[in-house]
C-alpha cells in the first residue's frame, strides 16, 4: 500500500461526522481515503518493532519542488499510525447453507495519528448531541503521544441529528464450499445496516483542491466537485482544522453539511478570513469532508501588503580599525518566512568605501528576527583619526524602517604603544603613528599649540583630545619630559619641543618655546643638530634634559646640566647658545674605555647605562643613592661634595666611573629609571631596585634608602619578592611607587598606598613593613611575594604595557584600551571625574570599575 496525503484521519471522525445510521458489513476494516501531495505513507508489516499489528509509516513535509511528490529532502517529519488488535470474528450471513468457521476479521480501525487527539464528546454543552474533540498539536517530544503541553488548538465537531435507515445491502454471494463447519446452527437473518453508503466509494468521486488568497481578502471559496452525477442525493459534513493558522485571528472556523442533489455535479465551501495589520508568513488550515470517507484540502492565506519594521539594536556602535568585521545586530518585528538579505545605505564624510570599509547587506536567516550586518573594515597603515560611518535601512518592499533606522559605526584607531609615561604627561600611539596626549601640557611639551591641561573636563578628551602634530614621518619613540618632549623618527631623526634653550634651536627664529604655532609643529617641527657620524638608535627624556644612543653604542645628552646629569664633567646647560654647543661640538659620553652601551634609562635628575656584557654605569644626581655607587655623591658634575671644582687630573666620569654592583655573578638585562631611583632586571629574572625608598618603594620591608651607603648593593641588595614562579618582565617608577608588568600578564604595585589600584579602601603603603595602624609586622616582607595582590583591570583584561614617571600608573589592555590609576593632579590620569583626586585607591574603582581614558 502506497498513498499520498496531507492529513491521515480515522474511521472514527468519518463514522461521527455522518451520524453513524445503521446497516453494516460482516468487515473489521477501516478504510483510509487519503489526498493531497504532503504527506507519504507505506505499509508497516504485522511484527514490526514500531507496530506490533502492522501499521501505516507518514512522512510529512511540504512540497517544496512543487513536483507532487515528497522527495526524501522535503521530509520534516515521521510518524506512525499503527494497526489495532484483530477485530472479533462477525456475525453469522442471513439464509446462507451451513459454511465452515467464518476466518477471522479484518484488522479493526486504525490508531489515531500523533499529530491529533480525537476522542467523543458526549452530549452536553459544547455539543447537544455528542460529537468530537479534535485536538492538535506537534509532538515535541517525539514519543509518540500529543501530550496536553503539546496542544497548539482543540476544535469540536458536533453530531447532527440521525439519519434514516439506508436501504438494505443486496445479500452477498455465497462462499465457496469449505469443509464441514462443527456443530454451527443455521444463522438468523442478519439485521439491516446503519446508513450504508450504496453503490461505489465516495471518494472515487469526490475532488477537491488546495486554495491560496491574499490575507487582505474576505473570503477564501474552496470548489468541491463530484466526478459523477450521482442519481441520488449525497451529503458530506466538512469542518477546518488548525495547521499554522488560528482560528478565530487569521480565519473563522467552519463546519456543516455540503449537500449534492441528484445530478450536481459542483459546490463551494467559503471560509472568512481575517484581516489584521501583523506582517505573517503563509499560514495553514485544513478544510475536512467527510461522508462514508474523508477528503481534505489546505487552505493557504497569503502573505499580504503588512509591513515588518526593521530596526538597529543600537545607535551607536564601535569597532577597532584592525577588528577584521563589525558584526552589527539589527532585528526584525517579526520572523522572516524566508532568507533575507536586505540593501542598506552607508555613508561617511570622513571614510571612504572599499578604502576603509566595506558596505554589506543586513542577513536574515528563515525564521529569525534577529540578523547581522557585517561591514568588512579596511585596516590600512595611514595615521587616521576616529572615522564615522552612518549605516541607514532602505524600506524595500514589505520591510520598512522603524524608529531606531540607522547606526553611526565608529572606526576606531588601535591604541598599540605607551609611550614612555612623562612626569605629567602620558602619550599613546596608535598602530599607525597617531599620537596623542593628555595632561600637563603648559609647557607646548604635548606636541600641539595648545598649553592647556587635557583630562580636564570630559569635552577635552575623546574625539576632542587634539592630536600630536608629529609629522608625516612615523614616530619610533615619544618621550615627554616635564619641560621637554622629543621624538625619535623611524627617519632616525630627533625632533623636540618646548625650551628652545634645551635643545640649540635659535631663539632669535623660534623664541624661548618651541611647538607653541602650527609653523613649528609637524614636518616642521625642530630637528636636532647631533653631529656627524651619529645615527640616534633610542632616546630618553628626563625632567629638561634629554640623550640619545647611537647605532654604534654611543651617548649624548643636552639640555638642563645640573648634578652633572649631562655627563659632561660639567654642570652647564647645553643647548642655550642658539646651536653652537650641538652637532658635531656635542660631544659623546666619557664612560671608560671600549665601553659600547646596548640600552640607555633616563630618570629624572640622573641617567643609567647598559653596557655589553650585562654590566651597568649610572651618573647625574646621588641624593638617594639611586646611582647604586654605595654612597650620595652626584657623578658627572665636576664637582667634589663641597660643589667645589675637582682638583686638576681627576674625573668622575670613563673609567673613573664605577659599575654599580648587582650581586655576585649577577648581570643586567634591563634597566628602568625614574624619580631618584633605579630598578634592574637581572639575567636570573630577579629584580633589584635602589635609591629613594620613601612609603617602601624599594619592596624591602622597610623605609631605608639603598645605595647611598656602603654595604647596600652586590649581594647586601635583596631581590623583589614578586610571588611563587613570577618575574618582572617590565616595569614603571614613578614618584613614589614601583609597579611591574609580571610574566603572568599580571601587574604588581607596591609602595605609597594612595597611589595603589587596589581599592582596598585603605592608604597604608606597602613593602614599608607596617601594617596599617604603621606598627612593625612580625614579617616585614609579609606584603610583598605571595601576600601582594595583583591589580584588576577588569573581567579578562590583561596588561600588555605599562607606563608611569609622575603620580600616574597608565596601562595598554589587551582590548587596545588604556586604563590609569595615581594621584589625578595636573590631569595625568586623562579622567576628568578624577581630576585632582586620587583613583583606584578606594572600593569600586578597580576592575571593571576603573576607568578607561577615552582616547579616540
Amino acid at each position: 500500500m502506497y498513498i499520498k496525503s496531507p492529513l491521515i484521519v480515522v474511521s472514527a471522525l468519518s463514522c461521527l461526522l455522518t451520524a453513524c445510521g445503521g446497516g453494516g458489513s460482516d468487515s473489521g476494516s477501516t478504510d483510509i481515503v487519503t489526498r493531497s501531495v504532503f504527506t507519504e505513507t507505506s505499509e508497516l508489516q504485522t511484527g514490526s518493532d514500531t507496530c506490533p499489528n502492522g501499521g501505516i509509516n507518514i512522512d510529512l513535509g511540504l512540497d517544496n519542488n512543487g513536483n507532487g511528490v515528497l522527495d526524501a529532502d522535503e521530509v520534516t517529519e515521521t510518524r506512525f499510525v499503527c494497526h489495532g488488535a484483530d477485530g472479533s470474528d462477525g456475525a453469522d450471513g442471513s439464509d446462507g447453507a451451513d459454511g465452515s468457521d467464518g476466518a477471522d476479521g479484518s484488522d479493526g480501525a486504525d490508531g489515531k495519528l500523533a499529530l491529533l487527539n480525537i476522542t467523543l464528546e458526549p452530549a452536553g454543552s459544547h455539543c447537544e448531541n455528542g460529537g468530537l474533540l479534535i485536538e492538535a498539536g506537534l509532538d515535541s517530544d517525539s514519543n509518540g503521544e500529543l501530550a496536553a503541553e503539546e496542544i497548539t488548538s482543540s476544535e469540536y465537531v458536533c453530531n447532527g441529528l440521525n439519519g434514516s435507515d439506508g436501504a438494505d445491502g443486496s445479500d452477498g454471494a455465497d462462499g465457496s464450499d469449505g469443509a464441514d463447519g462443527s456443530g454451527g446452527s443455521d444463522g438468523s437473518d442478519g439485521a439491516d445496516g446503519s446508513d450504508g453508503s450504496n453503490g461505489e466509494n465516495a471518494n472515487d468521486l469526490l475532488a477537491i483542491s488546495d486554495e491560496t488568497l491574499a490575507e487582505s481578502d474576505s473570503t477564501l471559496t474552496f470548489t468541491v466537485t463530484m466526478n459523477e452525477a450521482q442519481a441520488v442525493d449525497k451529503t458530506f459534513t466538512y469542518g477546518t482544522v488548525n495547521v499554522t493558522a488560528t482560528s478565530g485571528s487569521d480565519y473563522q472556523a467552519t463546519a456543516g453539511k455540503l449537500t449534492f442533489l441528484a445530478g450536481e455535479t459542483t459546490k463551494t465551501i467559503d471560509v472568512s478570513l481575517m484581516d489584521d495589520s501583523t506582517y505573517e508568513c503563509d499560514e495553514y488550515f485544513l478544510l475536512q469532508l467527510s461522508g462514508g470517507t474523508t477528503v481534505s484540502a489546505f487552505g493557504i492565506i497569503a502573505q499580504d501588503t503588512d509591513t515588518n519594521e526593521v530596526n538597529f539594536t543600537d545607535t551607536v556602535a564601535y569597532v577597532n580599525e584592525n577588528a577584521g568585521t563589525a558584526a552589527l545586530e539589527i532585528q526584525l518585528e517579526q520572523p522572516a518566512c524566508e532568507a533575507l538579505s536586505l540593501p542598506l545605505n552607508l555613508s561617511s564624510s570622513d571614510a571612504t568605501e572599499d578604502d576603509d570599509y566595506v558596505a554589506s547587506p543586513a542577513v536574515f536567516a528563515k525564521g529569525a528576527t534577529a540578523g547581522t550586518v557585517n561591514v568588512t573594515i579596511v585596516d590600512d597603515t595611514e595615521a587616521e583619526v576616529r572615522e564615522t560611518v552612518n549605516i541607514a535601512i532602505v524600506d524595500q518592499g514589505n520591510f520598512v524602517a522603524g524608529s531606531n533606522d540607522a547606526l553611526d559605526l565608529a572606526i576606531m584607531p588601535v591604541a598599540a604603544t605607551l609611550n614612555n609615561g612623562g612626569y605629567y604627561a602620558t602619550c599613546v600611539s596608535s598602530q599607525d603613528g597617531l599620537t596623542k596626549c593628555f595632561g600637563y601640557g603648559d609647557n607646548y611639551n604635548l606636541f600641539h599649540d595648545d598649553p592647556s591641561e587635557f583630562g580636564y573636563e570630559d569635552s577635552e578628551m575623546g574625539e576632542n583630545l587634539p592630536v600630536s602634530q608629529l609629522g608625516s614621518i612615523p614616530p619610533l619613540q615619544v618621550e615627554v619630559g616635564e619641560y621637554l618632549s622629543c621624538i625619535l623618527t623611524t627617519a632616525y631623526e630627533v625632533k623636540c619641543v618646548a625650551s628652545a634653550t634645551d635643545v640649540g634651536a635659535d631663539t632669535a627664529t623660534y623664541g624661548t618655546n618651541l611647538g607653541d604655532v602650527a609653523s613649528e609643529l609637524g614636518d616642521s617641527m625642530f630637528t636636532l643638530a647631533l653631529g656627524d657620524d651619529f645615527t640616534p638608535a633610542m632616546i630618553g627624556v628626563g625632567n629638561s634634559h634629554a640623550c640619545a644612543l647611537s647605532d654604534t653604542g654611543k651617548v649624548k645628552c643636552w639640555g638642563g646640566g645640573d648634578y652633572g646629569r649631562l655627563g659632561y664633567e660639567s654642570t652647564d646647560d647645553i643647548g642655550d647658545a642658539d646651536g653652537a654647543e650641538m652637532g658635531n661640538a656635542l660631544l659623546t659620553i666619557d664612560l671608560g674605555t671600549d665601553i659600547v652601551v646596548e640600552q640607555l634609562a633616563v630618570g629624572y635628575f640622573h641617567n643609567c647605562a647598559l653596557i655589553t656584557g650585562g654590566l651597568v654605569k649610572c651618573w647625574g644626581r646621588n641624593q638617594y643613592g639611586e646611582l647604586g655607587l654605595g654612597d650620595d655623591s652626584n657623578r658627572g658634575d665636576g664637582l667634589d661634595d663641597s660643589d667645589n671644582p675637582l682638583p686638576g687630573g681627576s674625573y668622575e666620569m670613563g673609567d673613573d666611573l664605577p659599575y654599580v654592583q648587582l650581586g655576585t655573578g649577577r648581570t643586567a638585562k634591563k634597566l628602568f629609571a625614574g624619580y631618584r631611583k633605579t630598578c634592574a632586571i637581572l639575567d636570573n629574572d630577579e629584580l633589584k631596585c635602589w635609591g629613594l625608598n620613601t612609603s617602601g618603594a624599594l619592596g624591602q620591608g622597610d623605609t631605608e634608602h639603598r645605595g647611598d651607603n656602603s654595604n647596600e648593593m652586590g649581594d647586601n641588595l635583596l631581590p623583589i619578592q614578586l610571588g611563587t614562579g613570577l618575574y618582572a618582565v617590565d616595569v614603571a617608577l614613578n614618584f613614589t611607587n614601583i609597579c611591574a608588568l609580571l610574566n603572568n600578564d599580571e601587574v604588581k604595585c607596591w609602595g605609597d598606598g594612595s597611589y595603589i589600584a587596589d581599592g582596598r579602601g585603605s592608604d597604608y603603603d606597602l613593602g614599608d613593613g607596617l601594617d596599617e595602624t604603621a606598627a612593625p609586622l612580625a614579617d616585614p616582607l609579609s606584603e610583598m611575594g605571595d601576600g601582594l595582590a595583583a591589580i584588576d583591570f577588569g573581567d579578562g583584561l590583561v596588561a600588555q604595557e605599562i607606563v608611569g614617571e609622575g603620580t600616574q600608573m597608565c596601562v595598554l589592555l589587551s582590548d587596545h584600551t588604556v586604563k590609569c590609576w595615581g594621584d589625578g593632579e595636573y590631569a595625568v590620569l586623562g579622567i576628568p571625574a578624577f581630576y585632582d583626586e586620587y583613583l583606584g585607591d578606594d572600593p569600586g574603582e578597580t576592575g571593571n570599575d576603573l576607568p578607561t581614558v577615552s582616547l579616540y
